[in-house]
Formats: C-alpha cells, structure tokens, sequence
C-alpha cells in the first residue's frame, strides 16, 4: 500500500496537486489529527491572504474610479479579475477535493491493466502530450517571469507605479528604504505566486482530462476489437452455412442419382 501511494503520490499527474499542497490550496493526505488541524490553518491563513489582496484591489479601484482614470482603470479591472478568478477556481475545486482524489486515483491504477502493445502505445502518447502541454506553460514562464519582474521594478524606480494595482489600507512611508525596497518586492512576489498558482491549478484540471480522454482511448479500442470479432464470427458462420448446403445439395443430388 505505501509503495502505491508513493507512485501516486510522485506520478506526473499528481505533480501539478502536490504543488497545490504548498500554498495550501490542495488538502493533504494523512492520518495524523494534528497535520490535519495544522494544514487546515494554514489554508485558512493562505486564503485570508488571497481575500486580503482582492480587498485591497478593491481599494484601488475605487480610487480609479474617483479619479476617472480610465487606463489605471482597465488594468485594475484586468489584474484583480483573474485574481478572483484564481481564487473562485481553488475554492470549487477545494470543495470536490475527496471526489477529484477518488477519480486521481482511479485513473491512475487503471492503466496497471495495460497489457495489450496497442493500450501501452495509448498510455505512452498520452503522457508525452501532457508533458508537452506543462512545457507549453512552465518555458514561456521561466523565460517571461524574469523580465516582468526586472521591467516591473524598473518603472517603480523611474514613474514610482506599483507593480499590482492594490491601495495598502495603512498609510507609510514611500521614501524609506524599507518600504522603497520591501513594497515592491513584495508585489512582484505576490503577482509571481498569482501566476504559478493559475498555471498550476489549470495544467492540474487539464490533467485529469488527458487521462479521461485516455480512458475513452482504452474504451474505443475494445469496443472495435469486440465488433471486429462479432463480424468476423458471423462471417465464420455465413461461411460454414454456406459449405454446409452445398454439402446437403450435393447429397441429394447424389441419392437421386442412385434412385
């Protein structure tokens, strides 16, 4: 049993949930009480946090709107609802987290069935399209992260614009060193932990789907060969019909023939 849930648990599928589990947005798996209690805090405490970001974007927003600032606007808007949009997505998915583990876990023992060329092939093929899609995601990522983060901090330096639109609900000051350097850091960090968040619960959705649509694979494939058998049985006894009345004909003709 603990070697199963070892290979679930290290499973290409299982990567994008396990990520999910360190920003508390995936429960654990455990039977200790007190792990449970614990997690259960710190999902609290992340979520309150997330709920803390989208109430100072509501701040600024009002702001835009005081000031009639369609620009700082339209990139409040574009920034804070694909933050709630995030959040919205880890809650309902949160909510279905014991019948989405259930199907994980279906999924993944029912290729251990795979004994057929024809059913490993579908099995291969359908991992490398899904490693592909993460690669699709995590390179464009790691190539375009950087250069947000460096164009991000260049711009608070040189106009002093705030890399999330978000109004802190306590006044400081912007001149010293620890909020000149520690304010924008901590943007750039939380808009970083935004993305990763939406990539991660997105490529985990898609790969449950990948294994869903190899199900279907497995399926079709046996439901051909059934029907390829059913024909070539019922061709096998129009065949043997047939000899048998020739077989019958040429008896009778023989019979006649002695009559």
């Amino acid at each position: 049993m603990a070697k199963k849930k070892s290979s679930f648990d290290s499973s290409l599928y299982s990567l994008q949930f396990n990520l999910l589990k360190c920003w508390g947005a995936w429960p654990i798996a455990t039977s200790s009480r007190w792990k449970r209690l614990l997690f259960r805090c710190y999902s609290l405490t992340m979520a309150a946090a997330m709920t803390s970001f989208i109430y100072m974007g509501i701040l600024d927003f009002i702001d835009c709107v005081a000031e009639n600032d369609f620009r700082k606007i339209c990139w409040n808007l574009c920034v804070n609802l694909i933050v709630v949009g995030i959040f919205a997505k880890n809650i309902m998915a949160y909510r279905r987290s014991d019948e989405l583990d259930t199907l994980r876990r279906n999924l993944h023992t029912d290729p251990e069935s795979c004994t057929t060329p024809e059913d490993l092939e579908i099995y291969e093929r359908n991992r490398k399209n899904y490693r592909n899609l993460m690669k699709f995601f995590h390179y464009p990522l790691m190539v375009c992260l950087p250069i947000w983060i460096c164009d991000a901090l260049i711009a608070y330096v040189r106009h002093g614009e705030m890399p999330l639109p978000l109004k802190w609900p306590f006044d400081y000051d912007e001149n010293s060193m620890p909020h000149y350097v520690g304010i924008p850091t901590f943007h750039v960090s939380i808009a970083s932990i935004y993305l990763l968040h939406s990539i991660t619960t997105d490529l985990g959705m898609f790969g449950l789907m990948f294994q869903i649509e190899r199900e279907y694979d497995f399926l079709l494939r046996k439901i051909n060969d059934l029907n390829r058998y059913c024909q070539e049985s019922e061709n096998g006894s129009e065949e043997g019909d047939k000899t048998g009345r020739i077989e019958i004909n040429r008896n009778l003709k023989t019979k006649q023939i002695k009559l």
